[in-house]
């Protein structure tokens, strides 16, 4: 290995001791040389080889991996810039492609730059400090000369060695020269494959996310072990001390440069993986170089450029001169020759740098952001103290180069309010999050890219919420509540952009599908017999709500359902925080008889939280109306996890809210009083709030609760509530909402058994949807894609002529209910629901098979049945009928419709059913 020392120039010579030479030039004729058995085979030594090192090669060999380091750095700069991608629809094969190469570019690098550390380390081993002229034998001294081009006679190139051989004193200074030359040139190479490493590192965290970081670990890591390593420091220490500070200044900048953004990387990556130690041990160390690399570019702003002392007292400590392409003699070398080249090896090894040159703003900067990771890794290990000094060192840096309206400097600001939070400092928390709340708003309503306004959102939700907690900590309940309400907002704000369209129908039933029952068949005796309770009891056992099938299902993508869910559930959250607060702020209020509790929202104290544009009324009591509102939309989404009774307890609360805010608006009261009140103070809206509900709204959400719950009773009482609130409040008679409505009540009616009421509702409903035209109810949507069929308006009627088929057939098998049922098969025909086609399938087997029995025995041989009635010519024969009666029924018998456990099978008239 190059760097890591494993093996040292003695094993590496003694391993190649035995080794044999082959020149790849043929021998010339009348030289003598000392040859073996094979012809063409010159014996030779480990120390003539590393003699006869050209350095000019290596030279170019670094180049070469610093070239291959340009090209990787390069592609990373054209995808950063999205040249590669940005008339491309998926890129995401070219950054593959371009990351490959990256690699391959990368590998080779470090690879080159290894072989010519290994090479130079022949030269620089420590078995030739003692070198001297008895170590110099006859191959020594034979093999090793300057090799000379000359023209052939065809005129090509050719080469040729000098017939005198060097002498060993020359050969001595030669490599002296070339030790020195080999010094610097070994320092760049130790560094440009640490900076190999250290991008090889940074590719794989960035392309390879997943299972990359102990990869990229190692790569930080390897960096780091050749920085450190012996022989990437490979120059003497009179050259280090004479000229650290002029002609190499570059090359230990850069060193320190890139040790300081190596030990940034490995301390991030064990933040990021909970290791906080080893964090701030690598931080530590990241942030003394950035320092050190600052204090250095502020000394060396008075000093003069001039190394001619420091190479003059450097050629006293260094003997040795060349003289290119002729032979030397054993004179030393001038001064002047000696300066000259050691500037060359030297400047040469500079320009291979990726830099050479830093700014005091760029470093300041860099140390400010190790700081703040230092600060975060501080307050990670329980030191909040130490966190912030550094988090204020690093505001002060922020500050002062990229302005104090920057998002940096309100992240700062953000990161201390809540350790001072911690420290229960609250009053400091909370000037800090004013601070960076003022930043972060000011930067949201400069924006324009939506990535930036929708990045900013976050980071202003998670400072109000912070703000909230903070403020209910100080029992500034006010307060507490208002950014609660103003969190609320930007939540409802985001989850609407993942809402699909929906229409008045589908808002008034809380976006929730149609719950439909299966088809039921009522026998005579049934209807005939003495005990009525008996029979509805297993009917309504039969028909629970929860086995009901739920059309409309919601046609959220996948893509989006993990954010939605991620949405709802934050939104649950801060409304139980607004209804722990408001339900607080009552208790406090009457504890301390303070009086009326009416306020209006924001509070003195946050004036800057009344800037952010808000869509919640704030008339009469804007607490009680937070109180109301949270309430009714955390019991919509109790009503959507299927927790019935706590979502009924919400909506009550909801209810009892909505008294307290308007005690005129109870839609119980029909006194011209009420009437008026709620006439003149409202106005129809255009569209319904769903986050702002109106009474009538939430006594149809009751009403869904309680039929959920199999109390169709008190669902009943709610609905018709809520119906009477639109139509006599709101003005709504034939409305979407109204329909909805009717629907469910008609439903629930027909759970009880009112088959009769089922009927009148079902039929006024079905009105309503007839009056709607398509074009004003999908005028968005003029011709509906198989997976949107189910919102059509021809899909709710088919459903509802479904229901209302069921209900007359509870009543008596008539003409007109067969009318009905084949107007249903008509408009649900283009469903794709399976089990919507099963049941029509199972209502046309039951009217088959009335029909079937509506016939004599004595005329079944010859009557044929038709759409229009009995006929002796046209339509099916009674066997006909009979077998399509039993192939409809067969295709659906094994759809399980009850809960056998609930001892549903021992009832009669499902055994007679099946057994017909």
């Amino acid at each position: 290995d190059a760097w890591t020392m494993k093996d040292n120039s003695t094993q590496i010579f003694q391993k190649y001791s035995s080794n044999k030479f082959t020149s790849p030039r043929p021998p010339r004729k009348g030289r003598r040389k000392r040859v073996d058995q094979k012809e063409g085979t010159v014996a030779t030594t480990s120390l003539a080889r590393v003699l006869n090192i050209d350095i000019n090669d290596l030279r170019t060999a670094v180049s070469v991996g610093r070239s291959l380091l340009g090209l990787a750095e390069f592609s990373q700069h054209m995808l950063d810039k999205d040249i590669f991608t940005q008339e491309l629809k998926d890129s995401s094969a070219v950054t593959a492609r371009v990351h490959g190469l990256q690699s391959s570019c990368l590998k080779n690098a470090i690879e080159v730059l290894s072989c010519s550390a290994t090479t130079l380390g022949y030269i620089l081993s420590s078995s030739l400090d003692k070198l001297d002229e008895d170590d110099l034998d006859e191959t020594v001294t034979t093999t090793f000369g300057p090799r000379l081009t000359k023209k052939t006679h065809s005129g090509k190139s050719g080469v040729a060695h000098r017939k005198k051989s060097l002498g060993p004193a020359t050969l001595l200074q030669l490599f002296a020269m070339t030790r020195e030359s080999s010094k610097p040139l070994l320092s760049v190479a130790g560094i440009l494959s640490a900076d190999a490493w250290f991008s090889f590192g940074k590719l794989v965290s960035k392309a390879y996310k997943s299972d990359a970081n102990a990869h990229a670990l190692f790569s930080y890591e390897r960096a780091l072990l050749i920085l450190n390593s012996p022989k990437s420091v490979s120059l003497n220490k009179p050259a280090l001390d004479l000229l650290c500070e002029s002609l190499l200044s570059p090359l230990t900048q850069y060193k320190c440069f890139l040790q300081s953004n190596i030990n940034h990387s490995i301390g991030v990556y064990s933040y990021e993986q909970g290791n906080f130690d080893k964090a701030a041990d690598y931080l530590d160390k990241s942030s003394r170089f950035r320092r050190q690399m600052r204090d250095d570019l502020h000394d060396q702003d008075g000093e003069n450029d001039d190394h001619s002392k420091g190479l003059s007292k450097l050629f006293s400590a260094v003997v040795g001169g060349i003289k290119s392409n002729c032979l030397v003699s054993p004179a030393s070398m001038s001064e002047e020759v000696f300066t000259n080249v050691f500037k060359y090896s030297i400047g040469h090894g500079c320009i291979q740098l990726p830099r050479e040159t830093f700014a005091v703003d760029e470093l300041e900067l860099s140390l400010s952001l190790t700081l703040e990771y230092s600060a975060l890794t501080q307050h990670a290990g329980q030191k909040p103290h130490h966190a912030l000094s550094f988090f204020q060192e690093s505001l002060i840096l922020r500050t002062m180069h990229v302005g104090k309206h920057s998002l940096d400097v309100a992240s700062l600001h953000f990161n201390m309010g809540v350790v001072y939070d911690d420290l229960e400092q609250y009053d400091q928390a909370i000037s800090r999050y004013h601070e960076s709340l003022r930043i972060r708003l000011d930067q949201m309503n400069k924006a324009t890219s939506p990535a930036t306004i929708s990045e900013l959102e976050d980071s202003v939700l998670l400072t109000i919420k912070c703000m909230g907690h903070v403020y209910k900590l100080l029992n500034d309940m006010d307060n507490a509540i208002c950014c609660n309400v103003k969190a609320l907002e930007m939540v409802n704000k985001k989850l609407t952009t993942y809402r699909e369209h929906a229409d008045e129908w589908s808002k008034m039933g809380l976006r929730l599908g149609l719950s439909v029952p299966v088809p039921t068949i009522i026998f005579p005796e049934m209807k005939s017999s003495t005990d009525n309770a008996s029979w509805k009891t297993n009917f309504q056992m039969m028909n629970k709500k929860e086995l009901c099938h739920v059309f409309e299902p919601r046609l959220t993508k996948r893509r989006s359902r993990s954010t939605v869910s991620k949405l709802k559930r934050e939104l649950a959250k801060i409304h139980s925080t607004v209804i722990d607060l408001v339900n607080e702020r009552k208790k406090s209020a009457w504890d301390n008889e303070s009086g009326s509790l009416r306020s209006k929202l924001p509070g003195s104290s946050s004036l800057l939280l009344a800037s952010l544009s808000s869509t919640f009324k704030m008339g009469g009591d804007a607490f009680e109306a937070a109180l109301m509102r949270s309430s009714f939309s955390l019991g919509r989404m109790r009503l959507e996890q299927m927790r019935y009774e706590e979502a009924a307890d919400y909506l009550e609360t909801a209810l009892r809210s909505k008294w307290v805010l308007d005690p005129a608006s109870s839609s119980d009261s029909d006194s011209d009083f009420s009437f008026k009140s709620l006439s003149s103070r409202k106005k129809q809206a255009k569209c319904m709030d769903e986050d702002d509900p109106e009474e009538g709204q939430i006594y149809y959400s009751l009403g869904i609760c309680n039929a959920a719950m199999d109390d169709h009773e008190r669902a009943v009482r709610c609905f018709l509530t809520a119906m009477r609130y639109l139509r006599r409040s709101l003005r709504r008679v034939d409305s979407l909402e109204v329909a909805r409505v009717l629907f469910d009540c008609g439903t629930s009616h027909y759970y009880l058994c009112n088959f009769e009421q089922s009927v009148s509702l079902y039929e006024e409903c079905l009105r309503i949807l007839s009056s709607l035209t398509p074009s004003h109810e999908e005028k968005e949507e003029k011709a509906p894609s198989p997976t949107d069929v189910s919102k059509s308006n021809s899909f709710r009627r088919g459903i509802v002529l479904y229901c209302l088929v069921m209900a007359k057939a509870a009543i008596d098998f008539d003409a007109e209910a067969s009318n009905l049922l084949n107007e249903a098969q008509m408009l649900l025909s283009s469903s794709n629901d399976q089990i919507v086609l099963a049941y029509m399938e199972f209502l046309t087997g039951l009217f088959l098979h009335h029909a079937a029995s509506q016939v004599p025995i004595r005329l079944r041989s010859i009557t044929r049945i038709s759409s229009t009635g009995l006929s002796l010519d046209d339509g099916l024969s009674w066997k006909e009928m009979c077998q399509s009666a039993l192939t409809l029924l067969e295709q659906v018998k094994n759809e399980c419709w009850f809960d056998p456990l609930e001892g549903v099978e021992d009832s009669d008239e499902v055994c007679g059913f099946l057994d017909f």
